[in-house]
């Protein structure tokens, strides 16, 4: 789960730096994390696809765009998961505009 923020940086790092958080690396310190690491890349993963007009499946049209502007304003869903992975919401939701903004 570490390459859930990849488009972030240019790091390979969950934040774009060179290595992910001390917790991710050691699973036994926090198992949950992976929990909330894996919702954040579902997040960010629906969020790109309602970006891309791509969607995995036909009933998820509405959930593609409500990750979307979850992502887009920082929005409660965004604060709730990097909450329990001590990340940046602003700086989580930065970064997808920014991918947004390069990614045709």
């Amino acid at each position: 789960m570490a390459a859930t923020l990849i488009f972030v940086g240019g790091g390979s790092g969950v934040d774009g730096g060179e290595q992910p958080p001390e917790a991710l690396q050691r699973p036994e310190a926090m198992p949950e994390r992976y929990l909330w690491a894996a919702a954040l890349d579902l997040l960010i993963r629906d969020g790109q696809a309602y970006w891309r007009n791509v969607s995995r499946r036909k009933d998820t049209a509405i959930e593609l765009e409500q990750a979307f502007d979850d992502l887009m304003r920082c929005g409660p869903m965004t604060r709730h998961v990097c909450r329990w992975l001590d990340a940046d919401p602003l700086a989580v939701s930065e970064a997808f505009v920014r991918w947004c903004e390069i990614t045709p």
